[in-house]
């Protein structure tokens, strides 16, 4: 019905917005902001310290939810609201995982009165899976530019002691030469 036609619509622009989008947080932010409207819900993103150089929180996030995220990273199954663990938080946490690394959290807070459908629960499994996606490929990114800095600094590090060698060997031979003639 015309619930599932909201349901497929939202993952389509969430879709877009990771997609369509060259700096994965604005993708990311546009992608929450989505979900919020479409669902009525507050839809926040806990991006875990080992896999960024700073947590990358998108959404406010007060300090008990930032803690309780920071906690649950690594957890490989849904928590809370909804679920048979920690199920007096007001939020539903969803592991955002790309294979076996386990990259966030999910914060989820539905409506009053509204609950984890069959169909809900897969529409966010799947978005968690877009974004462990665009997280993954955002880190492979950094990480391929971090290779290319690191040879371009080898590069010109070769470069300048070959360089100095080059200019040493000039005043080397003279030296050597007057030290010579004077032994």
């Amino acid at each position: 019905g015309t619930d599932g036609a909201r349901r497929a619509r939202a993952l389509y622009n969430v879709t877009r917005s990771i997609i369509e989008n060259a700096d994965t947080r604005v993708g990311l932010e546009q992608a929450l902001v989505g979900l919020e409207k479409a669902f009525n819900a507050v839809v926040r993103l806990f991006v875990s310290e080992g896999n960024v150089p700073q947590p990358m929180t998108i959404g406010l996030f007060s300090e008990k939810e930032r803690s309780v995220a920071l906690g649950l990273v690594g957890n490989r199954t849904w928590t809370g609201r909804g679920t048979d663990t920690l199920h007096d938080l007001n939020d539903t946490c969803i592991p955002v995982i790309a294979g076996e690394i386990s990259l966030g959290v999910l914060l989820v807070r539905l409506p009053d009165g509204e609950e984890w459908q069959p169909l809900l629960r897969d529409l966010f499994n799947s978005v968690a899976g877009l974004f462990a996606f665009a997280i993954s490929k955002e880190l492979a990114q950094q990480k391929a530019q971090n290779v290319r800095l690191s040879i371009e600094s080898h590069r010109l590090q070769q470069a300048l002691l070959d360089n100095f060698s080059h200019e040493m060997r000039t005043p080397l031979a003279a030296v050597r030469g007057y030290a010579e003639a004077l032994g």
